[in-house]
């Protein structure tokens, strides 16, 4: 028996009954997303907290993932080939994460290394171009952290996640080492030649106790005349921040 047809004065295939209620597969959805639902929140309360943790690339593209196989299965009629996918999904999440806490030279395979886009009172545009990054992103972030100056910046690290962590200059310790902040390799080798740099000039006999790096600017970016650029508008602070990235 052909569905109702609610156009038979058109085009009885057109608009159907059927196209907005179907009696004999309305309780197939509920029945079905019931199981997928409670089987993945099963999977996810018996596993770690690090399963649900935002900390890479790959968790990011999980996260998607989980969410569109859920829905397909929903909608679907392959209930067992949906909890498969979730299965399957969740053994990558659960490799990758596994190979990152006991190999993290080859964790770096599933996620990129902090960047330094900000140092010491300037931003690094050569770097920021390089990889598509505006003084709008960045002066967004700096809004929202209350700055109101990027001469009050130690430095911006734009996170694995794409997160921006903001670090002022009067909270940096005096006591102890920002081990935090050491422990991501832009940031130890810019640190490293504005030291070199600060060494220089005074072996030079120059009497200027800042470095180029660290002279704050009007808030505009880096300082005219102050920072020199190559070819491909890099400076100095550029490359080296790129070269950790």
């Amino acid at each position: 028996m052909s569905p109702p047809s609610l156009t038979p004065y058109i085009d009885s295939g057109l608009l159907n009954l059927h196209d907005f209620f179907d009696a004999e597969g309305i309780l197939h959805p509920l029945a079905i997303g019931s199981i997928a639902i409670v089987f993945l929140f099963g999977c996810l309360r018996l596993s770690s907290n690090r399963t649900v943790a935002p900390l890479t690339i790959w968790d990011g593209i999980c996260s998607v993932a989980l969410g569109s196989t859920l829905a397909s299965i929903v909608n679907g009629q392959q209930l067992v080939r949906g909890l498969l996918g979730l299965i399957t999904l969740l053994t990558f999440q659960y490799m990758t994460s596994w190979i990152g806490c006991k190999f993290p030279k080859l964790g770096g395979l599933f996620t990129k290394p902090p960047l330094i886009v900000a140092f010491r009172g300037h931003l690094l545009e050569g770097l920021m171009e390089k990889h598509r990054i505006t003084k709008v992103d960045i002066y967004g972030a700096l809004r929202k952290g209350g700055v109101m100056n990027i001469c009050e910046v130690e430095c911006v690290v734009v996170e694995p996640t794409g997160v921006f962590s903001i670090f002022k200059i009067k909270d940096m310790p005096k006591d102890y080492d920002a081990d935090i902040l050491f422990a991501i390799k832009g940031y130890r080798n810019l640190v490293k030649a504005d030291e070199e740099e600060k060494a220089k000039q005074k072996n030079e006999g120059m009497g200027r106790s800042q470095s180029t790096l660290a002279e704050p600017d009007d808030g505009n970016g880096i300082s005219e005349g102050r920072l020199e650029k190559d070819k491909h508008g890099m400076t100095k602070e550029d490359k080296i921040a790129h070269a950790a990235a």
